[in-house]
């Protein structure tokens, strides 16, 4: 390590060792750039991607909208607009000193948070808190309830463009990412960065477990919506969140009110956890883990079940929407038979491209819909259909060879682990920002100074 020394000062600030030179990076440790193609693509990508994923939801209300579907599109726009409101009141809390002292308005600066956000965590090497805050926003609150809302109302409509189609296939997969997330946030006892540095063949792994769990879960509660009634699966999600609360050994009002309030503690468990890796603090839940995980299996069986065995012509009850016909044959003509119609102009485009005959290679809707409302029906069964069992499988083998995930215990040595690396990432991070702004250490050196003045 390298240093520069200013001895000709008599300032004692201006004489202090002036680091030129970062530490070694923390093994396992990548820091964030800006801009970089290896996926996922630096941070400068995350934040148009978080812009692009508000504009979709802001369109797929539209979409509602326009089709008058007015019920959905509040319910949408709700929690767009809980999950701004949310990031602009922390950063008014959190930064209002900050935004007094560069002599902007604060309404202004919370309008340009997240590109500040995006270039200070450029600058320290990882996630800001203000940054942090904004992922979490849309990974606990706006991507569960949209996502549920939002592909479950786009298969009930039957006259979707291509274009429209293919947003909200992008909707169901940006709000599926953005809960395995938050999800392997928790999972990560918020360290997910440290955890990665210290284990990433497990992160990776753990990451792709819960990316098709989310995606299974989304597209599952779109199909059960339109075969059976959101209903359904809703009393399901409250009967999860009753047994997270009946396992909880401490803070059963929290619980109640996290298992109600965020989705995703209700499709996987508040303790049901495959690392271990729990917050240390006052605020860390405890509580086995197999109660929940045995009933994901059981509500995904049952879930399945009742669409390809049921048929009730007349509904549930003569009230409204539970009056409509649900079971197997809405199943057929809503979702398997876009599924073979797709498969089909798959299999013949195929087969017209290689002979050259692109004039043959054309989809049609099916039935009253659209080529638009065929397409995305087809492809929520088709995800449904691949990521439910893969989810069911491995839930299964966690709960049987996993003890960490099925008593809800906490994996101490991997918890050191983490909590170094944290430390090493913390100092080299401090140092970069040393490195960058000589002027933290002058200014911590003088607030030494003050103090000990004070002291005398």
């Amino acid at each position: 390590m390298a240093f520069v020394l200013s001895s000709q000062s008599t300032d004692p600030a201006e004489s202090v060792e002036t680091p030129i030179e970062d530490l070694p990076l923390p093994e396992g440790f990548t820091p964030l750039v800006g801009i970089k193609f290896c996926p996922p693509g630096g941070i400068y990508l995350l934040l148009f991607l978080w812009f692009l994923d508000n504009a979709t939801d802001l369109f797929q209300v539209v979409t509602f909208v326009r089709h008058g579907d007015s019920g959905f599109a509040i319910f949408v726009a709700f929690f767009v607009t809980a999950s701004i409101l949310l990031v602009a009141l922390v950063l008014v809390l959190t930064e209002s000193d900050a935004i007094t002292n560069r002599g902007g308005p604060i309404a202004c600066k919370v309008l340009l948070s997240p590109f500040q956000a995006a270039m200070d965590s450029v600058e320290r090497g990882k996630a800001s808190m203000t940054w942090g805050w904004i992922m979490r926003a849309e990974q606990q609150i706006e991507a569960p309830g949209t996502g549920l809302v939002a592909p479950y109302g786009m298969v009930l409509v039957s006259q979707l463009t291509l274009f429209q189609a293919l947003a909200a296939c992008y909707g169901l997969y940006s709000s599926s990412k953005a809960i395995a997330a938050g999800r392997m946030e928790n999972w990560s006892g918020s360290n997910p960065v440290e955890f990665h540095a210290v284990r990433p063949e497990l992160f990776a792994a753990i990451q792709l477990w819960l990316l098709l769990a989310s995606f299974g879960e989304l597209a599952l509660f779109a199909v059960v919506g339109r075969v059976l009634h959101p209903s359904v699966p809703i009393g399901l999600y409250l009967i999860a969140a009753g047994i997270n609360i009946h396992t909880e050994e401490a803070k059963k009002s929290e619980v109640c009110c996290q298992s109600v309030f965020m989705v995703a503690d209700s499709m996987f468990g508040v303790h049901a956890n495959p690392t271990g890796l729990k917050e240390v603090n006052k605020d860390a839940r405890t509580g086995p883990g197999w109660p929940a995980a045995s009933f994901l299996l059981v509500r995904l069986v049952v879930l399945v079940c009742l669409c390809l065995l049921l048929d009730l012509p007349n509904g549930i009850l003569p009230i409204a929407s539970l009056a409509r016909p649900m079971g197997q044959p809405v199943l057929e003509d809503e979702f398997l038979l876009p599924l073979r119609a797709a498969c089909n102009v798959a299999w013949n485009c195929n087969a017209a491209i290689i002979a050259h005959q692109f004039e043959n290679c054309t989809f049609d809707g099916v039935a009253e819909k659209s080529a638009g409302s065929t397409a995305f029906n087809a492809f929520v069964v088709a995800a449904a259909v691949v990521c439910v069992p893969l989810q069911f499988l491995i839930t299964l083998g966690q709960l049987c060879f996993n003890s960490h995930y099925r008593l809800g215990t906490s994996n101490q040595q991997l918890h050191d682990e983490v909590k170094r690396k944290k430390a090493e990432i913390e100092a080299w991070s401090e140092r970069h920002l040393d490195v960058l702004y000589p002027e933290r250490v002058r200014r911590r050196l003088m607030q030494r100074d003050a103090l000990l003045l004070d002291f005398e």
